[in-house]
């Protein structure tokens, strides 16, 4: 069956939610139109569809038009079997004009910003709040150690942050950098770690669960989810780790970090600066601007073609509504008061003990 879900975005703050792209969805099958002026927003459509945790591309498309502002399911005037194949554009132009039609009206008043309200949390539309997903701190701490693993076992990969599903979703994504690019040329393995639902493996429109957080937890030994996705991706298990990069002791530092203050008074988490949502496109999330050091550096930071770049380079370390240090991926460390410094001469000077180094980073708040 075809299903045609029409999707809308505000285009400006306290204006209602105007069609701006048709998805006609057969089976798995998602295909765009995005008219010339609207083009900018069929990456956050591409995000919503395919980036989804249910296994039926139709099966979601309703769910998001009966829970999300920015999806509607498109009702044909006449029966879609007795107009035979749907046509992308001319229900863009039918909705449109619809739209158009209701603005031009002048009892319309341009609706405000209500929160939108999404599994028992209040997230501004207009002014997200980074950092209050719902996750629990055991999600947090072991999706950033299986992560940190990952990079590690695999140093082509690296982490991403994004909140799919209109921002319901608090995921760490673990793939190839090409993958995070506006239009990666080949779609390969995702690994979707879902801190508020499921562990799931993603490539182009298909997806499989891999395993729950309590399963993660009850797990006789700490890598055997580790190696069951190498193996569901065909990533493969390395003889021997290979050395640790700059990269990887970025996201490795954070794993320790976490897993040492798993039960600190406060809670302790890692964002990331770019604040990626199928709901509000890319965006800052604000937690770095303290930091002199980085917004010097912020300009030359080398690019690789990813989303949300320079900023999405950065991750900040934070100890309850504080950011206590901001790490970059190319392995440097900022924290106030001293000098930016490299991660690896200070693993180097733990002798590769990474709790060590964890230690003599943090020593003021453990």
């Amino acid at each position: 069956m075809t299903a045609i879900a029409i999707h809308r975005v505000r285009t400006g703050k306290g204006m209602p939610f105007e069609p701006v792209g048709v998805w006609v969805i057969e089976g798995e099958q998602a295909t765009p139109f995005y008219p010339h002026q609207h083009e900018k927003y069929r990456d956050r459509g591409w995000k919503a569809i395919v980036e989804r945790p249910m296994e039926s591309a139709e099966h979601w498309i309703g769910y998001k038009a009966s829970t999300s502002p920015s999806w509607r399911l498109y009702e044909p005037k006449t029966a879609l079997f007795d107009i035979g194949e749907p046509d992308a554009g001319s229900v863009y132009e039918e909705v449109r004009g619809e739209f158009e039609a209701q603005m031009a009206l002048p009892t319309f008043e341009a609706s405000s910003d209500e929160p939108l309200r999404v599994t028992g949390l209040t997230i501004e539309s207009a002014d997200p709040v980074p950092g209050n997903w719902g996750s629990n701190r055991f999600a947090v701490a072991q999706s950033w150690w299986i992560a940190s693993e990952l990079v590690r076992r695999h140093p082509e990969l690296m982490i991403y942050e994004m909140h799919p599903g209109g921002g319901q979703y608090d995921v760490l994504c673990v793939a190839a950098p090409d993958q995070f690019t506006p239009n990666p040329s080949n779609l390969t393995h995702r690994v979707m770690l879902n801190r508020a639902g499921t562990i799931q493996i993603h490539r182009g429109g298909h997806s499989e669960v891999v395993a729950n957080w309590i399963s993660v937890l009850e797990a006789a030994g700490p890598h055997e989810i580790v190696k069951d996705i190498e193996a569901r991706t065909g990533w493969g298990s390395p003889s021997s780790s290979p050395a640790t990069t700059e990269r990887a002791i970025g996201y490795r530092f954070f794993a320790a970090a976490l897993a040492m203050l798993i039960n600190d008074r406060h809670p302790w988490d890692v964002r990331s600066e770019s604040l990626d949502s199928s709901a509000w496109g890319l965006s800052r999330a604000g937690l770095i601007s303290e930091f002199a050091d980085v917004a010097a550096e912020v300009a030359v930071t080398p690019r690789l073609g990813i989303h949300g770049e320079p900023h999405s380079h950065y991750w900040a370390l934070r100890r309850g509504a504080e950011t206590v240090a901001v790490v970059s991926m190319e392995g440097h460390i900022y924290r106030r008061g001293v000098p930016r410094r490299a991660l690896m001469d200070a693993y180097a000077k733990s002798d590769g003990r990474l709790v060590a180094m964890v230690t003599d980073l943090l020593r003021k708040w453990l």
